[in-house]
């Protein structure tokens, strides 16, 4: 006589089914299934995906990226129990001082890296708009946010640095000739960095107020609704070469404010008049679901943005 593994109850030896609580004697006993699941082998093999996320909360995130590198490769991956693990020697207790610089100069590396990596997505991103200015319309949520706000913020420093450098250049020349002539000397000469400032806030009004007033004239009127920095991105990318230009005209500022002054007031008004095109295209190249035909919506905000712009020009400069 022998005893029931689930019942504890006596039966016979050659007994098949338990006469008791009817259990099935063929199959393994309870206690010894869960021990072949409790049990944890010394090394596990990792062949799927799915197994690698599930490993991300034990192991190192080092580990983790290093088995998804192998399991796209194609190879077969193990990893060691926790037992079995050995720390990197940067955690080790008493490491010699080589592996301390390793692991700094590892990390330096590193940083240069991360860095570098996000200028190059930077200029991918102005490469990208500016081949094709609606580029990425379907995937721009993918894009870093900052991006756009880099580039305006890049557009409003060339174009502010651009116009006070002419507005002080051309002042400078002037009372240069009036000293030697019967010209008037000219009585207001502005600080540069005051000027500076002012013309900062200007041109942020200026490109920054025709992304918002965009930005609103979709979700009121068109009835279309977008993530704010999204758009932001997405329009500043469309304007790409609006700061290449701006760059242009404050480089060649630098050069020669008032001999190259006319070819810089026309890089300056070209900077503009790109940023009211993009404002037009993006309110003429969205659906309409209102009954506002686009060609009102678009001088409602060429109205609102120009008496924002001579408000602002006027409490500035005059």
């Amino acid at each position: 006589m022998t005893k029931c593994p689930y019942c504890n109850q006596p039966i016979p030896e050659t007994a098949t089914v338990c006469p008791h609580c009817q259990a099935d004697l063929t199959q393994p006993a309870l206690e010894e299934q869960d021990t072949l699941f409790t049990e944890q082998p010394t090394t596990e093999e990792v062949t799927s995906v799915e197994a690698i996320d599930t490993a991300e909360e034990t192991i190192p995130q080092e580990e983790v990226d290093e088995l998804i590198e192998l399991f796209e490769q194609g190879e077969s991956i193990s990893r060691p129990t926790e037992n079995e693990r050995i720390e990197p020697p940067h955690y080790q207790d008493n490491q010699p001082k080589r592996f301390i610089k390793e692991s700094r100069h590892y990390q330096s590396n590193h940083g240069l890296q991360a860095t570098w990596s996000k200028f190059s997505d930077y200029f991918v991103y102005l490469k990208n708009y500016l081949l094709e200015p609606s580029f990425k319309r379907r995937t721009r949520r993918t894009e870093n946010t900052y991006h756009g706000y880099i580039t305006l913020v890049l557009t409003v420093l060339f174009s502010a640095s651009a116009f006070t450098r002419l507005v002080t250049g051309f002042i400078s020349q002037y009372n240069f000739f009036a000293n030697i002539s019967i010209l008037p000397a000219f009585d207001a000469n502005p600080d540069p960095i005051w000027l500076w400032v002012k013309s900062i806030v200007f041109f942020t009004l200026f490109y920054f107020g025709l992304i918002v007033l965009s930005y609103f004239l979709k979700r009121i009127f068109l009835k279309r609704k977008h993530a704010f920095h999204y758009w932001v991105t997405q329009f500043e990318g469309t304007n790409t070469i609006a700061l290449l230009i701006s760059l242009t005209a404050f480089v060649l500022a630098l050069i020669a404010p008032v001999f190259l002054s006319s070819l810089i007031i026309f890089l300056l008004l070209m900077t503009l008049a790109t940023y009211f095109t993009t404002f037009t295209g993006a309110i003429y190249k969205t659906m309409n679901d209102s009954a506002i035909d686009h060609l009102y919506v678009i001088l409602i905000g060429w109205f609102i943005h120009l008496f924002v712009t001579m408000a602002s020009f006027y409490i500035l400069y005059l």
